[in-house]
């Protein structure tokens, strides 16, 4: 099992509590499975190995009429950790 936390975009929103909760998740997931299973990437890095495109958004990949961009971004991260598995 592999698993990906989305490291910081550096935008200026709240980045002290993003960094306490991702801070929190790798050390519940180091918890449970060993370190090197666990990828702290950048946006950018999710992205392009997702979507084939660093600088593309979830948001305009994945169509949806919701104004979800969060979850979707969490969905592409998600995909992220699924491409791990076997490399």
């Amino acid at each position: 099992m592999y698993s990906a936390i989305e490291g910081a975009s550096y935008g200026g929103y709240r980045q002290v509590e993003l960094a306490e909760t991702r801070t929190i998740c790798a050390i519940w997931l180091s918890r449970r499975m060993p370190l090197s299973n666990i990828m702290l990437s950048p946006p950018k890095k999710i992205r392009k190995e997702v979507f084939g495109n660093g600088e593309k958004k979830a948001e305009e990949v994945f169509i949806t009429n919701e104004k979800i961009p969060d979850a979707l971004a969490a969905l592409s991260c998600a995909y992220y950790a699924s491409s791990l598995v076997g490399r």
